[in-house]
């Protein structure tokens, strides 16, 4: 049996004290619910446990087992503990998909109502493509995150039409946003996925997004991907994939975002016959840097095949000096940039 013990704990924001000497003690199996008006510092306790920096502990203990969580980073605060925030926000996405989605008893559903309904896939294949440990960036997804999305597809299920989501990242305001998206492919199972991102509004703001994929044996997958997000979004994308035995990954992303961009891709092949292929364009004016790899140190018979294109642009338009080499193919696609942009229907009301 567990015990999470809070004690004497003072939080303020921005030097205004919210809590003043909470005590609470809770043990596994028990449920305590927290109530009060808007402003009273509900959420500012869950973000105090899951260690946000702009709410400040001047005094107090948080403890796990005996265990100081205020000690630890956030990452591991998240990862192993299990610690997560409340889910607040109302899933900022649209979901398009053919008839036969949902009469072949395939599911799509906001991250709240996956927790609620399909626990046991989530307890299967959650964190399976993503270490949350690999980086304090990937801990932070799900310490902070608000909302997401859970993709399954059964068994022998194939679909003849693609799944084509649209995530829209707040700018209107000054907020995170970390979206968790988990793509599972049944055992020989075959879709496409196709992820629209985009930012609404210019205030200065970051988004950290991750999808995982886990392909089972002998299952297809193929994802494609456009990003678009504002110039003030300073943005972490972490795609990757676990690629069991015969099955394939096919990724296609177009990075078109504005912003400082850390963009990093991985396909971990698993099992003979494990195969991914990727190929990435790139077309920016801020910063930006990727990393894609394919691991496939897990089984003989892997494959993996991989292309990658970028072009730099300053804020006048011209190309950067840190371009990379051999694109000279993608100087149609630059110039043709606002035809490319509209052709993604990404700024159509929901």
């Amino acid at each position: 049996m567990s015990e999470l013990a809070i004690t004497d704990l003072h939080v303020e924001i921005a030097g205004k004290e919210i809590l003043k000497g909470v005590n609470l003690q809770l043990k596994t199996g028990e449920i305590h619910a927290i109530m009060g008006p808007n402003g009273t510092g509900k959420s500012t306790l869950s973000e105090a446990i899951m260690g946000n920096p702009a709410y400040k502990v001047t005094q107090g203990s948080v403890k796990l087992d005996g265990q100081e969580l205020l000690d630890l980073p956030v990452d591991d605060r998240a990862w192993p503990l299990s610690l997560t925030r409340p889910l607040q926000k109302r899933a900022a996405f649209s979901i398009e998909a053919g008839a036969e989605f949902w009469a072949k008893g395939c599911v799509d559903c906001d991250w709240e109502t996956a927790l609620a309904e399909h626990g046991d896939l989530l307890e299967k294949h959650f964190g399976r493509a993503a270490n949350f440990k690999e980086n304090r960036l990937l801990g932070e997804n799900v310490a902070k995150m608000e909302q997401g999305l859970f993709v399954y597809v059964p068994d022998n299920v194939a679909l003849a039409e693609p799944l084509t989501v649209t995530y829209l990242q707040d700018s209107q305001k000054q907020e995170d946003f970390a979206l968790h998206v988990l793509l599972v492919a049944g055992k020989n199972a075959a879709f496409s996925y196709f992820e629209k991102v985009a930012s609404r509004g210019d205030k200065e703001a970051t988004a950290n997004l991750v999808v995982e994929i886990c392909a089972l044996a002998g299952s297809r997958v193929k994802y494609a991907a456009i990003d678009r997000l504002g110039k003030n979004t300073t943005a972490y994308l972490k795609r990757v994939a676990w690629v069991g035995r015969d099955a394939k990954v096919d990724w296609a992303m177009g990075m078109l975002s504005d912003g400082k961009i850390l963009a990093d891709y991985d396909s971990d092949l698993y099992g003979q016959g494990a195969r991914a292929g990727m190929n990435v364009i790139a077309i920016t004016i801020g910063d930006k840097h990727d990393d894609h790899d394919d691991d496939g140190d897990h089984g003989h018979g892997t494959k993996k095949e991989d292309a990658g294109r970028g072009v730099d642009f300053d804020q006048d338009g011209k190309q950067g000096q840190g371009s990379q080499k051999g694109i000279g193919e993608l100087a149609e696609v630059a110039a043709g940039r606002a035809q490319l942009l509209d052709k993604t229907k990404l700024d159509q009301p929901f």
